[in-house]
């Protein structure tokens, strides 16, 4: 439950003028499958918002309005776990920005939290999709800052997946548990190996089960007729609070991706894949990986860029087979590169 409220607090707005030293800001940003004034309503009117965000809402949309909510179901408005934001300002259907009055009872970050605030906004891109943007400033750096900034950087990453879930029409999410669809991968290890118009393209992953037993930790190779290099290193855990299945992946370039895992009724694993490189740049892709039933030792992984337009432009569509020993030019090291299909 904590990860969940904290989240949707941040995303929402927080507090105060900054002062110089607090110069970091925190950006995140999707593109939702839906009209802009739908994704407008379900951030601003409370009958919408406890369709996705919160169980209990309470919204008074104007400058210096309260717009209260509550992530215990069994709570209400006004007890010690409501959040209260104030509305400094709003455009309907371009912006919104808020501060936080009132934090819920044990949140341990009150007095850095509200020396934050964030500004929303909503861009159309078309009459069916709403390019997201939240903005997040007035961090400082160093103790508690760190903590703050780090946590919110991957909770702030999981209330843009509850919103795409609400309006995505594209894909049909069933009930199912990714982790155990997974745990599948676990033993031996992966290799892909195919001609390109630029040559040799090869890639490596080992799969293994975290300490705990449930979670899942991956290491992966790219490579070339030349060698391989280190690519990313991947963690496959289950939320504790939330008890959702979510990943969190580092690549050579240190570019840190975070996000949902969830099920498609096609039986794909898909992957909320949104990397953030080391200025902050986020960029949004589309990952899927599909399981042959009749071979185990087999399973498809499909990767496409999400463009500003909502479009897909793919990358990567290739097959993966298990094996026992890997073969030595799976083995052969050079220096971390960028490898093109």
């Amino acid at each position: 439950m904590r990860i969940r409220f904290l989240a949707t607090s941040m995303a929402l707005g927080i507090a105060a003028i900054a002062t110089p030293s607090h110069a970091r800001t925190l950006e995140h940003s999707g593109v939702i499958n839906a009209p802009v004034a739908d994704v407008w309503k379900a951030f601003t009117d409370e009958a919408e918002v406890v369709t996705w965000m919160t169980p209990l809402a309470d919204i008074d949309l104007s400058v210096g309005g309260l717009f209260r909510t509550n992530y215990n179901p069994d709570g209400e408005i006004g007890d010690a776990t409501t959040i209260v934001n104030q509305i400094i300002s709003f455009e309907p259907e371009r912006m919104l920005s808020m501060q936080n009055v009132q934090v819920p009872e044990g949140f341990p970050w009150e007095v850095n939290f509200q020396q934050t605030w964030s500004v929303i906004y909503f861009e159309p891109l078309g009459p069916d999709r709403t390019q997201l943007r939240v903005v997040g400033l007035g961090y400082g750096e160093g103790g508690d800052w760190d903590t703050l900034y780090n946590y919110f950087k991957g909770a702030n990453a999981q209330v843009l997946d509850e919103l795409r879930k609400k309006f995505d029409q594209d894909e049909a999410v069933v009930e199912g548990d990714p982790l155990e669809a997974l745990s599948a991968l676990v033993g031996g290890e992966w290799v892909h190996e195919s001609e390109t118009p630029r040559g040799v393209f090869r890639v490596r992953n080992i799969l293994t089960h975290g300490p705990d037993g449930e979670s899942i930790v991956g290491t992966g190779w790219l490579g070339d007729a030349d060698g391989m290099f280190e690519h990313g290193a991947t963690t496959v855990y289950r939320d504790a609070q939330s008890d959702q299945a979510r990943f969190l992946n580092v690549n050579e370039n240190g570019a840190i991706a975070q996000g949902a895992l969830t099920l498609a009724t096609d039986g794909a694993v898909l992957w909320d894949w949104n990397a953030a490189d080391e200025e902050g740049v986020v960029t949004t892709y589309d990952a899927r990986m599909y399981f042959d039933d009749a071979n185990p030792d087999r399973y498809r992984f499909k990767l496409a860029l999400v463009n500003e337009d909502g479009s897909l432009q793919p990358m990567v569509d290739i097959w993966y087979d298990r094996v026992e020993e890997v073969p030595a030019k799976f083995k052969q090291m050079k220096s971390a590169t960028v490898t093109q299909r």
